[in-house]
């Protein structure tokens, strides 16, 4: 069979099990299956697929056939321009959480030489990137999932930033409380922490559900869960950070301030909508 009737064959079988867009997955599974991009599949559409490549395409197609997330199974997620490593232990990066990056970007001097802090880094992707645009900052990078510093870990060897983050394991600031005073300054911290409400978590596309961790979504009855944790373990610290820039659910655009406010009174928060006019993230000055 030629490249092109796999393409047909497989695309009809992920359009049955109801995978959102079969013809673009199809093409990546061949691809992934010749270790070609995209373009070579179309390219060479009337070329006969060998036995080894037709075994390989076929494994890779049962798993998204049982809803594996491409990016599983491709084993990287593109965010910021950069290639970042993941697997079943962290939450795959997406173009929304690239909006903190573009609002710092815009609000630091690219000289510019503090410490970020990135609570629950996952695959690490906002700590690194913000280390490859600030080339003179440090990070620390904190995670509760082992699985997922490691995977942390590799990203950052990869985008060769490795000297100048810290991983850290525990659950949320409880493993840097000693360490704040001692932060290079200015610190400001970052965080994408699970914020997505159970009940929605509960009716989420079932490749979200089977195969993302749920402890890197589900934020609780309210989505506000670990936000509200944080801010209890900011408030019994001296030192809280310059500035704290939060990605939240949509829903959140008057609950966060107010729940920032119980906490700390004086706080000035901002809310920035994502490009399809949601809210998506909030900066919080101390």
């Amino acid at each position: 069979m030629t490249i092109f009737e796999f393409l047909r064959m497989f695309e009809k079988e992920l359009a049955v099990a109801l995978i959102p867009s079969p013809h673009l997955d199809a093409e990546v599974i061949l691809s992934l299956a010749l270790k070609k991009d995209r373009s070579y599949v179309l390219a060479h559409g009337f070329d006969l697929l060998s036995l080894a490549h037709a075994r390989a395409a076929r494994a890779l197609l049962k798993r998204r056939l049982r809803h594996e997330p491409i990016a599983f199974i491709r084993g990287s997620q593109l965010f910021y321009g950069r290639l970042f490593a993941v697997n079943r232990h962290t939450l795959i990066p997406r173009a929304e959480t690239e909006l903190i990056i573009e609002k710092l970007t815009q609000e630091l001097p690219h000289s510019w030489n503090g410490t970020f802090v990135d609570i629950g880094t996952g695959s690490g992707a906002l700590a690194v990137t913000l280390l490859c645009e600030f080339p003179r900052a440090q990070a620390v990078a904190i995670d509760i999932s082992l699985g997922a510093l490691t995977v942390a870990r590799k990203n950052a060897r990869h985008n060769q930033v490795s000297k100048r983050v810290k991983f850290l394991h525990g659950n949320l600031l409880k493993p840097l409380t000693q360490e704040l005073p001692r932060l290079k300054q200015p610190c400001i911290m970052v965080a994408n922490l699970p914020y997505v409400p159970t009940k929605i978590w509960k009716r989420s596309e079932r490749q979200v559900r089977a195969f993302e961790p749920r402890t890197a979504i589900d934020g609780g009855a309210d989505g506000l869960k670990y936000y509200r944790a944080l801010l209890q373990q900011l408030k019994k610290t001296s030192y809280p950070p310059a500035t704290l820039w939060s990605e939240i659910d949509s829903s959140h655009s008057h609950h966060f301030p107010t729940l920032v406010a119980t906490y700390f009174s004086r706080a000035c928060i901002n809310i920035f909508k994502d490009l399809n006019n949601r809210a998506r993230l909030a900066r919080t000055e101390f």
